[in-house]
């Protein structure tokens, strides 16, 4: 393949994508640029590096929201509850989450969300309730 046919191998600049904005299309292909990459490599590729390159571009996005989610379930695990902490008092917690959070008595938001029934949203309300230091 001629890289000067194909405008994603060229340096970002005007309209067209870089290799790596290309590479994250739905579309793209890396085994269509196998020709080129042979040829800048004077060898053949490796076929697990060549697809790994392929899979981390298309999945940069999804792989750096999970770190994102990774780090706040860290965060939550180190995020104490008071032990006077009153969730029947928080506003936007279900009945039934409230009963379980104070029948369970978690000490951390961490342990919170590992009680079964306690949603994700419930946690996140208990997050802004901790976080604004409001006592219930």
């Amino acid at each position: 393949m001629d890289p000067a046919l194909f405008p994603a191998l060229e340096l970002a600049g005007d309209d067209r994508p870089t290799l790596l904005q290309w590479l994250r299309r739905p579309e793209a292909k890396i085994a269509a640029l196998s020709t080129w990459i042979r040829q800048n490599l004077d060898e053949e590729p490796l076929h697990g590096v060549v697809t790994t390159v392929e899979t981390e571009a298309k999945y940069a996005g999804y792989i750096a929201q999970q770190e994102r989610q990774i780090d706040r379930l860290k965060d939550s695990e180190r995020r104490r509850i008071p032990p006077e902490f009153e969730f029947s008092h928080i506003p936007g917690l279900s009945t039934e989450v409230k009963q379980k959070l104070d029948r369970v008595r978690p000490q951390t938001l961490g342990q919170a969300g590992r009680i079964p029934g306690v949603t994700p949203a419930a946690i996140a309300v208990l997050d802004v309730y901790l976080s604004l230091g409001v006592r219930v």
